[in-house]
């Protein structure tokens, strides 16, 4: 499966943006891509997935750097919650990140240097492992996160109604797999027709905007030539 450049634009590589006409796993032109988006809270992507949908082996994959704390609780950039199980990343403080598939205190808590510094989060339930910049850890999964009927959203812990529950900061990009199918890869991009800034589907050629109020801020432009660009 193709993905877009943007995914490994964490190791410094330069994008090219798009062609009218591209096969599955490409951006069209009337799409402009961007490094990240940021939301400040009150901005967030519905992605359609919902974990009673799925199997027991999928893994989820975000980009993510935080601007601002939330104060701590629950600051969430992709999850989902029923209110007693959660399958969800979040912080804890600003120098631990949280993953979890389960319910109660089975959290994996991870130290970092500092949520406000660029981190690529994966977390896999099929293996029940979970991955902060590639080192990886152990996960605790619960079977019933698989019977949440809530959608995952990016920037926040779908279910979850206090504001706190809302990550503030800038994704760079995010994906989701389902028995190592990869079913949706988002991309910052840009509309070009009104300006409408969202995530770009590589898999379904779908845009998704924002399902909150207010706007997303948009990260730089990634311009090069107008041409289809795969990535391994």
């Amino acid at each position: 499966m193709w993905k877009f450049l943007s995914v490994i634009l964490f190791f410094g590589l330069t994008a090219h943006a798009i062609a009218d006409e591209c096969p599955m796993g490409y951006t069209p032109t009337k799409y402009t891509q961007l490094e990240y988006i940021e939301s400040t809270g009150t901005q967030y992507i519905d992605t359609g997935v919902y974990p009673n949908t799925l199997s027991y082996n999928t893994e989820l994959f975000v980009d993510v750097q935080y601007t601002q704390d939330n104060n701590y609780n629950f600051s969430g950039v992709l999850g989902t919650t029923d209110g007693a199980m959660y399958f969800k990343t979040d912080v804890k403080s600003s120098t631990v990140i949280s993953m979890q598939a389960g319910g109660g205190d089975t959290e994996t808590k991870i130290t970092v240097d500092s949520i406000f510094n660029r981190h690529r989060l994966k977390w896999n339930t099929g293996t029940a492992k979970c991955y902060v910049d590639n080192q990886e850890y152990a996960l605790f999964v619960s079977p019933s996160v698989f019977s949440i009927s809530a959608p995952f959203t990016l920037f926040k812990n779908n279910g979850c109604v206090q504001e706190d529950c809302r990550g503030k900061g800038k994704v760079y990009s995010a994906y989701i797999k389902n028995n190592d199918t990869l079913m949706h890869n988002f991309i910052p991009a840009k509309r070009n027709s009104d300006g409408e800034v969202g995530m770009f589907d590589t898999v379904t050629g779908h845009f998704f905007t924002n399902a909150g109020t207010g706007e997303f801020i948009a990260g730089p432009e990634i311009l090069t030539e107008n041409t289809c660009f795969p990535c391994p």
